[in-house]
């Protein structure tokens, strides 16, 4: 079987066996992965193992795993550390293929958890099965409804098409990531790699590569066992999707927590930033803007060019604005002539108009909603537009003069361009969710982490017409070098 083959074992199960499941639940404080499980409402068969329970919360429990009925594609393994190995044997010899390893204690820790690990590993692989961990929480995929995670989950109300692959948690932690404002959404895959002692980033990368429910690719680094394997098979994503990485111990402390977290051999941080920049990775500075990119990716159309309008009801915060597209490769959209002349019927006379629109003066005498909607179309209307940052700013509850929030929508789905929002004010937080709500509109904080995530977009934009033009020089050159055809780079 190939990678992804054994990759769906673990994100879509039909049968899944829990060994060392709990009895207790969360009304007790405790983390339960069955009780989870049932929560998220994943519609597979699922096998309870715990020696000397009937039966845990309404299923059937077995002794053991070789007891349980019928074949199991998955077996999720919490046990003491001792006990891992003999149960990863029980495994392989009920025949099944796939598990995930969260006891901690192996290669992150002494000189027996690493053989223990090593051991468990040849047992596994002598059987041609695979694992992932150990010290990890797993998989979730909110498509199938299956999380390995012993955190409380619910049925998510929608997901974004995102695929984070991660070390110790981390992953878990952004597949379960609510969008910046409390939106309901959740991140559609997550896979916890934790030791890798067999299934690593690359395996994962691989996986959600071909994945048609991933739209863009986040990893969280620690270090990377195959750097050779990582590379060839991050060239190959970020040619079909945008890959982003977080990476982590870049520094002695970071390197030093590292070692002792997952075990991971960090390397110096200046070979790894040319090593994903050689991959066509988009590396990020944190965790904000990791997530900030990420919903970009998965909620807007690609940006075709760098020219950006900013509509803003503050002359101030579209300087602001003005500032983040000089510092990430953008730039403020020359209007056109037409455009020039379309947008002075709606200012008073004194106004000089230009881009940024400060949209607040022709709404002396119309309100501010019809005519943002009106500047709003006049500028997405110009070819010279690539992209459009706009500000709201929210007022108290019933005062919703400052909200153009379905005119935004509108010019949403009639213009097809990348549009983010920066919404600030007293009702942030429910003004963001209704923008959002379409899957057309990404909202954040600040006007600077609006425009920066316009501006990874076109940074990825730039890396795919580089492809391009790359591998039609290589057509050309390999169809060239029989004519003697003399070629120019592009």
């Amino acid at each position: 079987m190939s990678v992804v083959d054994d990759m769906r074992l673990f994100m879509e199960p039909r049968s899944v066996a829990i060994i060392g499941v709990s009895r207790n639940t969360s009304d007790d404080g405790s983390f339960n992965t069955l009780e989870a499980l049932l929560d998220f409402g994943y519609p597979g068969q699922i096998y309870p193992i715990k020696p000397g329970s009937d039966e845990i919360l309404g299923l059937r429990a077995y002794p053991s795993v070789t007891e349980a009925p019928g074949g199991i594609d998955l077996a999720v393994i919490s046990v003491p550390r001792q006990a891992v190995l003999p149960t990863v044997r029980e495994c392989v010899e009920k025949g099944i293929r796939a598990m995930i390893v969260v006891t901690q204690g192996f290669g992150d820790a002494d000189a027996e958890g690493k053989a223990l690990q090593a051991e468990m590993v040849q047992v596994a692989r002598g059987a041609g099965a695979r694992i992932v961990g150990p010290n990890t929480m797993g998989v979730i995929n909110a498509f199938s409804h299956f999380s390995s995670a012993f955190v409380s989950l619910s049925k998510p109300e929608r997901k974004l098409p995102t695929g984070f692959i991660g070390q110790s948690g981390f992953a878990t932690y952004l597949g379960l990531m609510t969008r910046p404002l409390g939106i309901p959404w959740i991140g559609a895959k997550g896979i916890d790699v934790g030791n890798a002692c067999d299934i690593d980033q690359a395996d994962a990368l691989e996986y959600l590569t071909g994945d048609s429910e991933t739209r863009v690719i986040a990893l969280h680094l620690e270090g990377v066992k195959d750097g050779r394997r990582f590379i060839d098979v991050a060239s190959r994503a970020s040619r079909l999707k945008p890959v982003l990485a977080l990476k982590v111990g870049t520094t002695d402390c970071g390197a030093r927590a590292v070692a002792s977290h997952t075990g991971s051999m960090v390397g110096q941080d200046q070979v790894y930033d040319a090593v994903l920049r050689q991959a066509g990775i988009i590396r990020v500075g944190d965790v904000e803007e990791l997530e900030d990119l990420a919903k970009a990716f998965a909620v807007l159309p690609p940006l075709p060019g760098p020219r950006v309008a900013v509509l803003t009801p503050v002359g101030g915060l579209g300087v602001m604005a003005a500032d983040a597209c000089g510092q990430h490769g953008l730039e403020l959209a020359p209007l056109s002539s037409a455009t020039m002349e379309r947008l002075r019927s709606l200012f008073p006379s004194w106004m000089s108009v230009g881009n940024p629109v400060d949209v607040w003066p022709a709404a002396f005498s119309v309100p501010y909603h019809q005519v943002f909607h009106q500047v709003g179309q006049i500028v997405l209307e110009d070819p010279n537009v690539d992209a459009a940052m706009s500000v709201v700013y929210t007022a108290q509850a019933g005062y919703t003069f400052f909200e153009p929030l379905a005119e935004l929508e509108d010019l949403a789905a009639r213009y097809h361009k990348p549009m983010t929002c920066f919404v600030y004010g007293p009702r942030c937080p429910e003004a963001a969710a209704g923008l959002e709500e379409s899957g057309r509109i990404a909202t954040y904080p600040s006007p600077v982490r609006a425009i920066r995530a316009l501006g990874a977009l076109w940074k990825y934009q730039v890396y795919r017409q580089r492809l391009a033009a790359s591998d039609q020089f290589s057509a050309v050159s390999s169809q060239g070098s029989a004519s003697n055809l003399f070629l120019t780079r592009p």
